[in-house]
């Protein structure tokens, strides 16, 4: 993707974004990393079997599971 300068980056999917939330969720704020997937899991174009598949490679099912039970 472009940024507004014109520089390439790497950007990745939402589903991604979560799970790297949670994986890193020791050093980002709480609230924060809370808010990121309950933003998520309720809007209209959430995957969940994407998100489950990206969980299970990134060792944060369990996190993900207990975030859907809670915010679902």
């Amino acid at each position: 993707m472009e940024t507004p300068y014109g520089n390439q980056v790497k950007v990745y999917d939402k589903e991604r974004t979560v799970c790297d939330c949670l994986r890193k969720k020791n050093s980002l704020d709480n609230d924060l990393v809370f808010e990121a997937v309950k933003r998520y899991l309720k809007g209209p174009e959430a995957d969940y079997a994407k998100l489950l598949k990206y969980a299970e490679i990134f060792n944060v099912r369990d996190d993900v599971r207990k975030d859907m039970e809670i915010l679902t």
